[in-house]
């Protein structure tokens, strides 16, 4: 009997655990962060400033809420934009569903990384922060379907090879003073993230930056023809295109802008200039051959020259050319 009572006790007990409410459950779903979807049109681009690192966009900002109280186009925070003008907002309740919208024109940052112009690729972001909630409370949602860029847009010389949206969350590594981050030493909240991404189609640019140093090197070759009898002319040209080389590199600089990293450009210059020197060092032996009688032996050291030097610095600058295409 003893043992029949222990296990009709044991059943008891399982049951009523059994059957408790799950309270924790419940408290995982309330505290599921409220969202509203929010959508982008893009309307144009312009203004590219690679000196100063911007472009400007124009484009409508939507939302759609399940209630008045979530106004999350009033609180959102153009994060990269330097210029900013927000036009005709406004508010509609859609069947019960809060729909708004607002016209935005601003001046975006973005680091124009110019390494394999004219084959470079950039992704331009623009991010939109909400500002009032922290992630935990409110998240935005993407709306991916009706979020796209304007077939109209033109762009003289880039073309748009993808468009992007996404949401993100962003940790900062202060709370701002926010009592809702009472106890902790960082603060989360949602962001909105757009990429548009470009590709150059004209390198009309390119050869018009490029083609002094080309005619520079070329100069610099034929010097080679000129013999080492004459070694006063074929110095005074190869200090005249090694200036044009320099000068070159300097009005390329002022079209890209001023960049710590080697772009193509530069390694282009370099390697012009190093020739430049190398053919002025193959110029010195030949003219000391010919100075102690070896005439023939300096006549041939200059035909080598003349090719060994144009036919590598063709590979080399093809080498260049193929790496920045892949690179991009």
């Amino acid at each position: 009997m003893k043992a029949a009572s222990h296990r009709v006790l044991v059943l008891a007990t399982l049951g009523a655990i059994l059957c408790a409410p799950q309270p924790a459950r419940a408290s995982q779903a309330a505290a599921a962060p409220r969202t509203c979807q929010v959508g982008v049109y893009l309307i144009s681009l312009y203004d590219f400033d690679l000196m100063r690192g911007s472009f400007g966009a124009d484009l409508w900002v939507w939302s759609t809420c399940p209630d008045q109280t979530v106004k999350p186009l009033e609180v959102a925070d153009f994060e990269n934009a330097t210029q900013l003008q927000q036009r005709l907002p406004a508010t509609f309740n859609r069947s019960g569903t809060y729909w708004s919208y607002v016209k935005v024109s601003g001046i975006f940052r973005h680091h124009w990384n110019v390494r394999s112009y004219p084959f470079d690729r950039q992704d331009l972001h623009i991010v939109i922060e909400h500002t009032a909630d922290p992630s935990t409370t409110f998240s935005y949602t993407a709306d991916r379907e009706g979020s796209k860029p304007s077939p109209e847009i033109m762009l003289d010389g880039w073309r748009i090879t993808n468009f992007q949206i996404g949401e993100q969350k962003y940790i900062y590594d202060t709370v701002f003073g926010d009592p809702a981050f009472v106890g902790k030493k960082q603060s989360d909240y949602s962001r909105l993230v757009v990429t548009v991404s470009l590709a150059r189609t004209k390198r009309w640019s390119f050869l018009k930056l490029v083609a002094g140093v080309y005619v520079a090197f070329a100069l610099s070759a034929l010097s080679f023809l000129l013999g080492p009898y004459d070694g006063g002319r074929r110095t005074g040209l190869l200090g005249g295109t090694l200036f044009a080389v320099l000068v070159n590199q300097r009005v390329a600089e002022s079209v890209l802008g001023r960049v710590e990293q080697l772009t193509l450009l530069d390694i282009i210059h370099v390697v012009a200039m190093i020739y430049i020197f190398a053919i002025a060092i193959a110029g010195i032996y030949a003219q000391r051959l010919f100075n102690n009688g070896q005439e023939e032996p300096a006549r041939r050291s200059d035909r080598i020259g003349l090719w060994v030097t144009s036919i590598s610095y063709v590979i080399v600058n093809i080498a260049l050319l193929a790496a920045a295409a892949i690179r991009g």
